[in-house]
């Protein structure tokens, strides 16, 4: 009788391996299928695995085929799939949870979001701070700042860059309570290596500051800002500028102002018309003129403001024929640019006794200016 027992143990064994092994096979044929683009295929074998004879293997056939779901947009099937991951297989749980919170976040669902974030476990480090990080997200998108500060503070630390990001956040959030002691607190607490954030960061406290009226410390902090960040950097030098002077310090605002890279063409354009214009106010045409000559005429609108002023200058220094030159560069679709351009074109042309021209320009000069 034990011997049969033993015999019938053997042969159960047997087709348990034998199961197995073409688990295994479906498995390896489904992934094949779907690195080929057959997702069909890739479906039908997946499907062949069952949790009875290898839990963990089903988990990651579920996995997958999951993810074959959505990426076909067959959200219902995605989230079946997901759900059938059993708690045991803790790494493949982790990740359809994960998975879980992120399909039911596009679909509006926002609790059912949260409820499967939650169920990330900590000790899947990577996952549960992004988990936990989303969270706070929901709470800021439903203007419940305080339960996203909560989640966000949870965020662990060894996870560096998603850590940046929460107190980047809780720097924003704090800043939008009011609570600009606890911003600053969060934003200072984002590492260098993080350069983006660091960058955004340390930008901000410096406008906190200079809305404080704390100019000198504001000045401390945008001088911080790495160069290779070259949008905030670009602000931060323009900035800069600007407040160096309203502190009557010209020559550092110069300074910085001349620090913006054309990269950041928006601002380089307006601290070349910053420039321009304090060297106008000291009667130096020449700087005045060579920074007018950097707006490039890809920027129309500004471009035809620089002809403007810069036919001014000319006309200043007495170079007639570049004035002309500079204001008969305007297009009539500058609108206002050109109406003011050809209206002193007009007198230009009055003041030399070419009448007969400055009733031409002062024809062009649109009913609606």
């Amino acid at each position: 009788m034990n011997l049969e027992k033993e015999l019938e143990d053997l042969e159960i064994e047997s087709i348990k391996i034998s199961a197995l092994d073409k688990h295994y096979e479906d498995f390896n044929r489904g992934l094949e299928a779907y690195d080929n683009g057959d997702h069909e295929q890739a479906i039908l074998c997946f499907k062949q695995i069952t949790t009875e004879i290898d839990s963990e293997l089903y988990a990651k056939a579920q996995l997958v085929l999951g993810i074959i779901y959505a990426e076909k947009d067959h959200t219902k099937g995605a989230i079946e799939c997901w759900k059938q991951v059993p708690e045991s297989e803790m790494d493949i749980y982790a990740q359809t949870q994960f998975n879980l919170g992120i399909i039911y976040q596009k679909l509006g669902s926002y609790e059912k979001a949260i409820e499967h974030w939650k169920q990330v476990p900590k000790t899947k480090s990577a996952l549960y701070a992004n988990a936990i990080f989303n969270i706070g997200i929901v709470y800021r998108e439903q203007g419940d700042f305080e339960k996203a500060i909560e989640f966000w503070r949870q965020v662990p630390d060894n996870e560096v860059q998603t850590y940046a990001q929460a107190q980047f956040n809780l720097g924003l959030a704090y800043q939008k309570l009011d609570d600009c002691e606890k911003a600053i607190e969060h934003w200072k607490k984002i590492p260098k290596n993080r350069s983006a954030l660091y960058a955004d960061a340390i930008f901000n406290i410096g406008i906190v500051y200079r809305e404080q009226g704390d100019l000198r410390r504001a000045i401390e902090f945008w001088k911080k800002v790495p160069d290779s960040e070259s949008k905030n950097y670009a602000q931060a030098q323009f900035i800069l500028g600007l407040t160096f002077q309203e502190l009557g310090d010209i020559k550092k605002a110069i300074k910085h102002w001349n620090k913006v890279s054309e990269s950041q063409i928006k601002l380089y354009v307006q601290a070349q018309f910053n420039l321009s214009a304090t060297y106008e106010i000291s009667q130096n045409f020449e700087k005045e003129i060579e920074h007018l000559l950097r707006v490039p005429s890809s920027e129309e609108k500004f471009y035809a403001r620089a002809q403007v002023d810069l036919g001014t200058s000319y006309q200043k220094m007495g170079n007639i024929d570049k004035t002309i030159e500079c204001w008969q560069k305007i297009p009539d679709s500058a609108g206002e640019d050109y109406a003011i351009a050809q209206l002193k074109l007009g007198f230009l042309y009055y003041d030399h006794k070419k009448i007969e021209e400055a009733i031409s320009c002062w024809l062009r000069v649109p009913k609606s200016a």
